[in-house]
Parts: structure tokens; sequence; C-alpha cells
């Protein structure tokens, strides 16, 4: 089974796949992968530390092409009872962040839809505001760790959900709570 995790910068990502990947004894796949083929590209893109801006409209393809290569062991897990891969960051993710860049958001979902990427079987949505999310980031490290811009992803991460982009199932967690609570509603859509 493919468990995709998204939600915006603080929202608990890490938290909640770490205690995910116990539970479920799975193996993780993190999007951007740092250690990949674009990965150091993309570290120097998120932590500024090159001169250039690229648009959404440039780093859409990137990091689908990011993906791409693991494909092989999406297969592996699609629709697997006893075996799990959590993906932390997917296409959903490429495609709030880029839209919020510009990138048009139907066009990104034809792109995806094209590209032959594996479809996770469920998809969690770990919900927070910006301002939240920048209180746990203790402001913005990385490119996108800004409320105004993280309000943006947030948009798109509810259109996605009302949509049910590209998965077999999608939920909505609220990640307000606290860490172990958010793992129990989440553990509890898994299971259900």
């Amino acid at each position: 089974m493919i468990i995709g995790v998204e939600g915006i910068d603080g929202a608990g990502k890490g938290t909640q796949i770490e205690l995910l990947a116990r539970a479920l004894k799975a193996e993780v796949k993190r999007f951007p992968d740092r250690d990949g083929v674009y990965g150091q590209l993309f570290v120097n893109i998120l932590k500024k530390k090159v001169n250039f801006e690229m648009s959404g409209e440039s780093m859409f393809p990137m990091f689908l092409m990011d993906m791409l290569k693991d494909m092989g062991a999406f297969e592996k897990c699609k629709s697997h009872k006893e075996k799990h891969l959590i993906v932390d960051r997917y296409v959903h993710t490429t495609l709030a962040y880029q839209g919020a860049q510009g990138f048009d958001y139907e066009k990104g979902k034809k792109i995806i839809e094209g590209f032959g990427m594996v479809k996770p079987d469920v998809v969690i949505i770990i919900d927070i505001t910006p301002e939240e999310g920048m209180k746990r980031l203790r402001g913005g490290q990385e490119l996108f760790e800004k409320a105004y811009f993280l309000k943006k992803v947030r948009e798109n991460y509810t259109r996605i959900f009302k949509d049910r982009f590209f998965a077999g199932q999608m939920h909505w967690i609220d990640g307000a709570h606290t860490p172990e609570a958010v793992h129990e509603s989440i553990m509890g859509k898994i299971k259900g």
C-alpha cells in the first residue's frame, strides 16, 4: 500500500511519517530526494544558495523527474496489503507548491496523469494554518517558508482535496492537535 503524506511546511509531516513508519513497519521515500540525481540542485534552490529564481513552470517538471526514478519501488507496493511505502511529499506537493508560484493547476493535473506516475492508495493531507506552520518552523529558512506563500499552497491543497485528485482515498486531517492525537486520526483513516 502506498500512503502519501502531504501538507504545508510546518504541518508536522515529519513527525507523523516517523510515527506511521514505526507503526506500519514501512519504508519511507522523501521528495525531493535530496540525495538523488536532482537532490543537490533542489537543496541549493530551497536553501536559497543560488542566485536565480526558478518559476513554477521550470520547477514542476524537475520535481516530477525526481519522482519518476522511483516508480519501480512504487509498483511493488501498489495495492499490496502487507507491504507499505510512505511517501513524504509526492505529486500533490508539486501541484500545490508550483501552483502557488503561478503554474496552472489544470495543466499540472494533466501533466501528472500523462507522465504515468503511480497513484497512491491513500493520501493524507495534514492541515494547519500558515501562521501555525511559521511558528513551528520558527521563521522561514527555505524558499517557500513564508506565510503569504503557504496560504496559497494551503488553498491548492484544499482544491486537490475537493477534487480528490490522484489518490485511491484522500483524507483531510486537522494537524493542530497533539502529535499523538493526529497520529491516532491518521491510523483510523488508514485502517478504517
